[in-house]
């Protein structure tokens, strides 16, 4: 979640161009599912809020952690959980899981790794178990664990880079994961047939998500010598076809999630000026369908269920 500041023109035609292309766009596209996402908005710490990607029904706040941020949130397949991390123990960033409903239930999944860092929840297609970041073992490697209790925990990866930013296939076969700046693919069963899908020489990337039919994922990444961030696309097979959804070299665009049909991502983004809020965009071409927060603080990492 990244504030960078833009030239007054480049606000100014950048806001102009999205409120035109919401406007043409908005009577097309009708939007389904739920939002989580991240934001500052009401405390100095981040929280996990909520809200449908038509902008129907408001927004709703699942945490009140003022003390600690809550961040990174997960929405599970059939969107009744939310796995999130959080330093609410004072002891390190840990996950969580809790009711999408309302917050409530909240369970502490990583209770036995009090002091080691654990990043990205991401859930397995059925909803049983989580893949994760952990500095557990003093590299930042790939795990997985049973999504009720903590349980059955395993390790993927045993690489002296650091892994992080898993995303688990729609089959559930397969784990995508940055390595140093790279995407690579492995087994979600055992960590094995992994391969890597760019290059150093193709730039640095971020957050892979897999695409509903599971061939093209989304990442964030900068490339050609951008120092800022937008979303691209590439082949799941051999990283082939790698093509901007975004061209936004003045702003920021991270955090992509898709929709459940394919047609749409949600990213971060700064393009408005200021902070990061939440953008809807058409997949094919990075149009903006709809900006779904509007706020002075930050809002960002946002996922999409139904």
């Amino acid at each position: 979640m990244k504030t960078r500041p833009t030239c007054a023109l480049g606000v100014v035609a950048a806001a102009a161009a999205a409120l035109l292309t919401v406007a043409a766009a908005a009577p097309t596209e009708r939007l389904t599912g739920t939002l989580v996402f991240a934001s500052a908005r009401d405390d100095e710490a981040f929280d996990i809020y909520a809200q449908r990607a038509d902008g129907t029904g408001g927004v709703r706040r699942l945490t009140r952690n003022p003390r600690s941020p809550d961040h990174e949130p997960a929405l599970s397949p059939d969107g009744s959980r939310v796995a999130f991390v959080s330093l609410r123990s004072g002891k390190g960033n840990e996950i969580y899981v809790m009711s999408a409903r309302g917050g409530s239930g909240v369970k502490h999944l990583t209770r036995d790794h009090k002091g080691t860092e654990e990043h990205s929840p991401t859930w397995s297609p059925d909803g049983r178990r989580l893949a994760f970041s952990s500095e557990r073992d003093g590299n930042s490697e790939i795990y997985v664990m049973n999504a009720t209790d903590g349980s059955g925990l395993k390790r993927l990866t045993h690489d002296s880079a650091e892994d992080r930013d898993p995303a688990w296939s729609p089959d559930g076969r397969r784990i995508a994961f940055i390595r140093s700046g790279q995407v690579h693919v492995m087994s979600a069963s055992d960590g094995g047939n992994g391969r890597r899908l760019t290059s150093k020489t193709e730039g640095f990337h971020l957050q892979p998500a897999w695409s509903p039919d599971g061939r093209t994922p989304a990442v964030a990444a900068q490339r050609n010598g951008q120092t800022r961030y937008d979303i691209y696309t590439l082949s799941a097979a051999d990283g082939s076809n790698l093509r901007p959804v975004t061209r936004t070299p003045e702003d920021d665009e991270d955090s992509p999630a898709w929709s459940l049909d394919g047609r749409f991502l949600a990213a971060a983004s700064n393009r408005g000026g200021g902070s990061n809020d939440i953008y809807v965009l058409r997949a094919v071409d990075g149009a903006v369908v709809r900006r779904v927060t509007r706020h002075p603080e930050e809002d960002g990492q946002p996922d999409w269920r139904r």
